[in-house]
């Protein structure tokens, strides 16, 4: 793929993770859903938890990543 087709490309990916609650004898722990942005053109991503009306948790903006890119994965090389 050619740079230009890499420019504004992203890949999205659904996930979650289980939060723990002490502050509650009605539960013990929550599923948070969250979405991955990766964009290819930088190598940057960013994690954005979806807005839950009514649900009184804050929602998280974490490793916004967009100002700096993580670095590219170094080529394996075979060691002779």
């Amino acid at each position: 793929m050619t740079a230009a087709g890499v420019q504004a490309q992203v890949l999205r990916f659904y996930g979650y993770f289980k939060e723990s609650v002490v502050e509650s004898n009605i539960e013990n722990h929550r599923i948070r859903k969250v979405v991955l942005y990766y964009y290819l053109e930088d190598d940057s991503m960013h994690v954005a938890e979806p807005r839950q009306d009514n649900s009184g948790i804050p929602q998280v903006r974490a490793a916004a990543g967009r100002e700096r890119g993580l670095p590219r994965a170094q080529q394996a090389r075979p060691q002779s």
